[in-house]
């Protein structure tokens, strides 16, 4: 992941993803002037879904306070620095439950399949 900005807002932005985000950072490392690369631990992007030309559906898996989650989060792209930032839609679940989550998903393209969908019922 890259960082561009100061010093002081480096350090405002690794609170921002501790706090909220329950992202940790392993390595900073500096490539340039206000240039940082961020090594992250915890975190692991499983998956992007273009959702329109404006947002992406990313699916993460996370680590907070011990507990490892899923996310299913909608990313939108911010006009001016073209950065994808999180939306508040989304649901984040214990990984315990990613095999329920998907059987009732599978379930319901098989009960009514979708328009438009890439995927044949039941497959």
């Amino acid at each position: 992941m890259l960082f561009t900005g100061s010093f002081f807002e480096l350090k405002c932005y690794l609170k921002y993803l501790k706090r909220v985000r329950g992202i940790r950072i392993r390595r900073i490392d500096r490539i340039g002037e206000n240039l940082f690369r961020l090594e992250t631990k915890g975190v692991g992007t499983m998956k992007e879904i273009d959702k329109n030309s404006m947002e992406k559906i990313r699916i993460e898996r996370t680590n907070y306070k011990g507990y490892d989650l899923v996310s299913l989060r909608v990313y939108f792209q911010d006009k001016i620095s073209g950065e994808w930032k999180p939306s508040p839609k989304g649901i984040t679940f214990k990984v315990e439950l990613l095999e329920d989550i998907i059987e009732a998903l599978e379930s319901e393209r098989t009960r009514r399949p979708l328009d438009g969908s890439s995927l044949p019922p039941g497959t």
